[in-house]
């Protein structure tokens, strides 16, 4: 399924990783894509970042909450 396919991904990736601040250990798939609507692409194609940390703050504060949330897939931290 896509939460197994993306959790092996964070695997793959933190061990690549070099440091910790480069080592990706959560995420959160979102169930609406970046919306132009919502200014969160650019008339460029690119992601504007601070609109979509305003318009999905609930789903940002879900990853970084401890214990992790449920529809967050999080790597084990002993992994």
């Amino acid at each position: 399924n896509l939460n197994s396919c993306v959790a092996r991904a964070l695997q793959t990736l933190a061990a690549q990783a070099s440091g910790a601040t480069n080592r990706p250990t959560r995420a959160l798939i979102m169930e609406e894509p970046a919306s132009i609507d919502a200014n969160e692409i650019t008339d460029k194609g690119y992601i504007n970042q601070r609109a979509v940390l305003t318009r999905r703050a609930v789903m940002i504060e879900q990853l970084y909450t401890e214990p992790a949330s449920p529809t967050v897939i999080a790597l084990d931290k002993h992994a």
